[in-house]
């Protein structure tokens, strides 16, 4: 077999690279056209000062129960549900991303157009990095390949449009350029310094993001499989990476950091066997994006399909590390298949406790890329052996959807996204709160979107600064993503519904808040209201009753706007039909 470093240049090769960086101009464009979006108004208010009492600040801005949390403040200002776990935390250690976010605020003030420049530019400093750690490690034309296969990956969109996102672009940066450094200093042989240098890096990443655990593992996997040394040396050069890593997730352990109660935020400090179960589906789900570049981001909406998805992303990788495998001549090159393998599982592992998205396997990609441009150019080669039929159709197929789809889908998350800032505005901008009376607290009746179950009282704190003077207290009462009935037996009391009676499995969003399941007879009680749980289903409220205040305010969706209403009348009810939000849920 040709040794692929031997081969004669391809249109890969010659031109791969260039092609990569247009492409990746092309797709960064449509992006700074997205304004705000979810986190980003917190985020933006507290940078602002508009919210002290959170006790959040400019290097602090993702320690969201770190500061002065007290459970009904932060219910009162609509930032969780009634249902939320007493002892629920959710606390990351950012603080270099957190700076990089606060720098927008200090040089650019409120412009979004100017912070999504910003994140454009850290993103394309993270593309050089992986583009030049190609070229160090690949022969050229799967070089080429890789970086084409990078550049089009969907799952940078949400990276480029959210800024509140920005801790894995920094620490992804940082981390790229830990793994290059010490790639260079070990493939050259050159200077220790560089060793050094990528260690400093390395600490930038983990000031920035837990994603620094990515660039980890491709290190301590580099040091263990890409090289020829002896096992004893490799082992031995590799236990400075994995101490870094043990002393980084020790006093991130000890000093509080990490998640609780939470079924969505999962952590393998608090919640180890929930963290286990959760790695089944949601680790294969994440390498089906690396292998195949079938969006992880469908484990939300697809709940039931699940399985399926694992399962394709359990076979994908397979054929991927086949196809590789079969086009690595000669021992370095099957070393560095091993690497890129070992690399993009070990590396997307630590992403397995949050949301399975695409916007968290920047790092990752560093390995995932050159193994998908391996087993590319092996199987569109003359095959050695038969079927060569199945292996050129494999190739086709995988150069189809990195090439195609996954740009393809790039381009309509982009503009998701860019909708969904457009309808967050202007749903904040069209409420109607004509019906309220001054100073009556606001409760959300349909919060089933998260765009007013988790960011409506951010949302309308940043577009409408009257509502928070003219309507202090906003709170969710239901997140419930069907139609809703409201019935008032008695003047202090009002009970919410589901129509029909029925609940089936929780929606993503109900599970940040609690990892336990509700029950008939759970009560609650805050300083303006209290609620009893009358009736539950698979953990789940089915019907509630709550007693608020006479002036209190219900918000709803109606056709598309946001409306408040004064409570029903004494023995009456009234049905409130369920609409898609922003988000579409």
């Amino acid at each position: 077999m040709t040794r692929a470093a031997d081969q004669p240049l391809n249109v890969w090769g010659k031109r791969g690279v260039s092609f990569a960086w247009l492409a990746t101009v092309l797709l960064v464009l449509p992006a700074l056209r997205t304004g705000f979006v979810m986190d980003d108004f917190l985020q933006r208010l507290v940078l602002s000062q508009r919210v002290p009492e959170l006790g959040l600040g400019p290097a602090t801005l993702y320690d969201f129960t770190g500061g002065n949390f007290r459970a009904e403040d932060w219910l009162a200002r609509g930032f969780v549900p009634w249902f939320t776990d007493p002892h629920f935390a959710i606390r990351f250690f950012r603080p270099l991303g957190s700076l990089a976010v606060a720098l927008d605020q200090a040089l650019f003030g409120g412009s979004a157009l100017a912070a999504h420049l910003f994140g454009a530019v850290l993103f394309m400093a993270v593309t050089a990095v992986a583009f030049a750690l190609f070229r160090a490690v690949l022969a050229p034309n799967r070089a080429g390949l890789a970086a084409l296969v990078f550049a089009l990956a969907s799952g940078h969109s949400v990276n480029l449009t959210w800024v509140a996102g920005r801790h894995v672009v920094v620490g992804g940066l940082f981390g790229a350029l830990a793994v290059y450094l010490h790639v260079q200093s070990a493939e050259r042989r050159a200077a220790s310094s560089l060793s050094w240098l990528a260690a400093l890096c390395l600490a930038l990443s983990a000031l920035a993001s837990e994603t620094c655990l990515a660039a980890v593992a491709m290190l301590v996997a580099y040091e263990l499989f890409a090289t020829e040394r002896p096992w004893r040396t490799r082992a031995l050069r590799a236990l400075p990476w994995i101490a870094a890593a043990c002393a980084y997730l020790l006093a991130y352990a000890l000093a509080g950091y990490g998640v609780k109660h939470s079924a969505l935020y999962i952590s393998p400090f608090s919640a180890p066997a929930a963290f286990l179960a959760a790695m089944l589906t949601r680790l294969p789900i994440l390498l089906g994006e690396l292998a195949f570049a079938v969006p992880a981001s469908l484990w939300g909406p697809a709940a039931g399909a699940r399985s399926v998805l694992a399962l394709v992303g359990v076979l994908t990788s397979a054929l991927v590390v086949l196809l590789a495998w079969r086009g690595a001549a000669g021992g370095a090159e099957r070393r560095k298949v091993t690497w890129f393998a070992l690399s993009a599982l070990f590396s997307s592992l630590p992403m397995v406790g949050g949301v399975p998205d695409g916007r968290v396997l920047l790092l990752p990609m560093l390995a995932s890329a050159p193994l998908v441009a391996t087993a590319i150019d092996t199987a569109l080669a003359r095959p050695a052996r038969a079927p060569r039929f199945a292996w050129r159709a494999a190739g086709a197929a995988l150069l189809f959807v990195h090439l195609l789809f996954a740009g393809a889908v790039r381009l309509a998350g982009t503009e998701m996204m860019v909708q969904v800032s457009r309808r967050q505005h202007a749903l904040a901008q069209s409420a109607d709160f004509a019906r309220c009376s001054a100073g009556s607290p606001l409760f959300v009746v349909t919060g089933a979107d998260p765009t007013l179950s988790l960011f409506g009282g951010s949302l309308l704190r940043y577009y409408r600064p009257d509502v928070s003077r003219d309507h202090p207290r906003l709170t969710v009462l239901s997140m419930v993503p069907a139609a809703v009935r409201l019935e008032r037996p008695s003047a202090e009391t009002v009970v919410l519904s589901v129509v029909g009676g029925k609940r089936h499995r929780p929606t993503m969003f109900e599970r940040l808040f609690r990892d336990s399941p509700l029950a008939a007879g759970m009560h609650v009680a805050f300083p303006t209201f209290t609620a009893t749980v009358l009736q539950a289903a698979h953990g789940l409220p089915v019907s509630v009753a709550f007693d608020l205040p006479q002036n209190a305010c219900l918000l709803a969706l109606e056709h598309g706007a946001l409306v408040g209403r004064p409570l029903p009348p004494v023995g009456s009810s009234t049905v409130v039909p369920h609409e898609p939000g922003p988000l579409g849920l």
